[in-house]
């Protein structure tokens, strides 16, 4: 394990690891393993067989199209996880194992009764409970079978969560709404990171829904708004407002591609000159036909004096012909 830099957990249709203590002993060994930072220091994937084909979660990139067709009632099992409560062929296998994962040593292994409740079983739980759940809420919208509502409590349980990835994208379905009910119920307000995609979302129509719980994530640090070819979306200055309230933000990756119907980004350039932190800031407006020179004009009026920490720029404006 000291070797390796990720594990991956293949699952059967019944989800049959969730249940062997023996898998959960080498999942919660990946889950407690920290960095020099204190950061967990392996990467966790999942990865299954659906209809002949293999779909896999691998953790850190959410936009995978193989992630989108992963049977989302396995997930759902993810939910219900607890590694105190899983099953060995034999009893003094799993005593030794919850015994090692609540932190005994080696000569208590065998002679500790083990806790019923321990607050390292509950941490493992939550961080695997969380993983599932980022992956199956984009999913529960895209089916129309559920409201979401089960995901967002799923995501409640980890008041300590840094890092929140959901991927809405390809969806008839939602709209900012859902992405807004999840972080409301679920983001804490120490969150660091935060990836929001909404790719190819057809109903997507005003980003409205999304000011407020964003606006209230003030410790942020990265953050990721993915739009791309959300060609109903009409108007983004909602989010003018949230963004400049940010001031902590270090990395703004701002995507538009593709939005034929958006134009006004003199607000926009406002919030931006706002987050005097910035470091690294990425503009995507490809072949948005509403903007034009004035329109760019505007924005970099506003922006970029102000941003003296700037050190990467990556700008974007791909099939206009105003320059």
């Amino acid at each position: 394990m000291q070797l390796a830099e990720g594990v991956l957990l293949v699952l059967d249709a019944a989800g049959t690891p969730f249940n062997r203590i023996w898998c959960c002993f080498e999942i919660s060994m990946c889950m407690l393993e920290k960095d020099s930072d204190g950061a967990r220091r392996l990467k966790f994937d999942v990865v299954t067989i659906c209809h002949k084909r293999p779909s896999l979660i691998a953790e850190g990139l959410p936009g995978l199209d193989s992630t989108r067709h992963f049977p989302l009632p396995l997930l759902e099992r993810g939910f219900e996880l607890d590694i105190a409560k899983a099953v060995a062929t034999r009893a003094e296998d799993k005593r030794r194992i919850l015994n090692r994962i609540a932190g005994k040593e080696a000569s208590e292994l065998d002679t500790t009764e083990v806790p019923e409740e321990h607050a390292t079983f509950d941490m493992v739980n939550l961080s695997l409970r969380n993983l599932f759940a980022e992956a199956a809420m984009p999913q529960s919208y895209r089916t129309s079978r559920e409201t979401g509502k089960d995901m967002c409590r799923a995501l409640m349980v980890d008041p300590e969560r840094k890092v929140m990835l959901l991927n809405f994208g390809y969806n008839s379905h939602v709209d900012a709404s859902a992405a807004a009910r999840a972080l409301s119920m679920s983001s804490p307000a120490g969150l660091l990171t935060l990836e929001l995609r909404f790719k190819e979302s057809k109903q997507l129509e005003s980003a409205s829904a999304l000011a407020g719980p964003l606006g209230s994530l003030r410790a942020l640090q990265r953050l990721v708004l993915d739009f791309a070819e959300c060609e109903q979306l009409l108007e983004i200055s909602s989010l003018v407002d949230p963004l400049a309230s940010l001031k902590m933000l270090q990395f703004l990756h701002l995507n538009f591609s593709w939005c034929q119907q958006v134009a006004d980004l003199s607000a926009l350039g406002e919030a931006l000159g706002e987050l005097t932190a910035l470091t690294h800031l990425e503009l995507n407006f490809w072949w948005c036909p509403q903007i034009d020179g004035s329109c760019v004009s505007a924005l970099f009026g506003h922006s970029f004096e102000s941003l003296t920490a700037l050190q990467h720029l990556d700008l974007d404006f791909s099939g206009h012909f105003f320059f």
